[in-house]
């Protein structure tokens, strides 16, 4: 359909760039959330639960498991996105549905912290 540009026209022709859609930047921000949620929410549930007096290993298999379980959620959301929803709507509801328990999670983590016994300094 179109001609392929020669050389010349390579390094002679304009370089335009197009806008870039409203989407991508709502996509890259969900992105950004998300793995600071992981983030945080990884490093609070291996610190506090031994505190909980549930032990290292519950805090490591927990860990683990939520590592697994953030790492196989999308290969479900690929199958939703293709088969049903579509990119845009799974990624939103993903969102919703990632966002939501965070602010329990994080006041969980706070009653915990405030229900640790503090020691007394040594000496």
């Amino acid at each position: 359909m179109y001609d392929t540009p020669t050389e010349d026209e390579m390094k002679t022709l304009r370089r335009v760039t197009d806008k870039v859609p409203i989407a991508i930047y709502l996509v890259a921000i969900a992105e950004i959330a998300e793995q600071f949620a992981f983030r945080s929410l990884t490093g609070t549930m291996l610190n506090k639960s031994p505190a909980c007096e549930q032990g290292q290993a519950t805090a490591t298999a927990l860990g683990y498991f939520f590592q697994f379980w953030c790492y196989m959620t999308p290969i479900v959301g690929a199958v939703v996105a293709d088969s049903y929803l579509g990119r845009f709507k799974t990624i939103f509801s993903g969102a919703v549905l990632v966002f939501n328990p965070c602010p329990l999670l994080c006041f969980h983590a706070q009653y915990v912290n405030l229900m640790i016994p503090v020691l007394p300094p040594l000496g």
